[in-house]
């Protein structure tokens, strides 16, 4: 089987210098107002292209990909990111 894995953007902070633990760190139950603090939070900030709710697994951004796969020279993901990129920045093996 194969299962679906999330990985934040390597060393991204937002604009205040919170970074994705800081997001992960707001539990589910917290809110603002009735909204999730993920929601609430998660799209200001801009910094280097991304908000917590791109750059962070814990609010929906992230990539996500197979942890189990096949090398294939023509894989890229949504950011255009090959296996090679998961296995040098990040140190996630998923190639198979």
């Amino acid at each position: 089987t194969t299962a679906q894995t999330c990985v934040d953007v390597p060393n991204w902070t937002d604009a205040e210098g919170d970074g994705c633990d800081f997001y992960a760190a707001l539990s589910d139950d917290d809110e603002y107002m009735g909204e999730p603090l993920c929601e609430v939070y998660g799209d200001c900030c801009t910094n280097d292209g991304h908000t917590a709710q791109t750059a962070c697994c814990a609010c929906g951004g992230g990539s996500t990909f197979l942890e189990t796969c096949q090398s294939d020279a023509d894989f890229q993901d949504c950011d255009g990111n090959t296996c090679e990129w998961y296995e040098q920045e990040i140190g996630v093996d998923g190639v198979d």
